[in-house]
């Protein structure tokens, strides 16, 4: 795999282009960046006829050429990538730097699945839905808790709580819980606090 991969990038795999590249692949998805406009183009331009070359395609249309720079005003400035959206932001000393976010659709899916897992699960014991509940937010947590991206992991574990308290109380024709008997519920079995646990790249 790794053979197909260099051939397919040509002369870039040996460093033989006009300013700096990096090249980042997850499975099947990959993003080369370039300094020099000339060496993005070029590659663009015969990166599908290399990976012909090796039987590989490239997906049209998640394939883009953009200008990704903190001073580029006429294009956008943002790209989703394996979950996340990539934009530019300051830092707390104004300088430029690249932060992540979850994408707006996977936010939506995720929040949809913790919902439908609370409505369809909801006759459960509750130390079963607990269990599961936690696992499926631990999952979240493992994969999106990257820097700058709390604010997203505080509404996963926020809506949790708020999907699982409606639906226990949709188990019957009267409420299961109060509000101040769910706390305590919670005392019990605690659903998981997010925390940033991967370094910024």
């Amino acid at each position: 795999m790794r053979k197909c991969w260099r051939g397919a990038l040509g002369n870039y795999a040996d460093g033989q282009q006009q300013g700096e590249m990096f090249f980042i692949r997850f499975a099947d998805d990959f993003i080369i960046g370039f300094e020099n406009r000339e060496d993005a183009q070029r590659v663009y331009q015969t990166l599908p006829k290399r990976f012909k070359k090796y039987g590989l395609t490239i997906h049209p249309e998640k394939t883009r050429l953009m200008n990704f720079s903190p001073t580029n005003k006429g294009e956008t400035r943002t790209f989703d990538f394996l979950g996340f959206t990539h934009y530019w932001t300051k830092s707390k000393r104004g300088l430029p730097v690249i932060k992540r976010r979850t994408k707006k659709a996977k936010v939506n899916r995720v929040f949809k699945a913790i919902y439908e897992y609370c409505r369809e699960n909801r006759h459960l014991p509750v130390s079963e839905q607990w269990t599961e509940l936690c696992m499926k937010i631990r999952g979240y947590y493992a994969y999106f808790a990257i820097p700058g991206n709390f604010k997203f992991l505080d509404q996963v574990y926020h809506n949790a709580c708020m999907y699982w308290y409606k639906w226990l109380n949709r188990r019957s024709q009267y409420n299961s819980y109060t509000l101040a008997g769910f706390k305590d519920l919670l005392k019990v079995f605690p659903l998981p606090y997010p925390k940033i646990i991967h370094k910024n790249v």
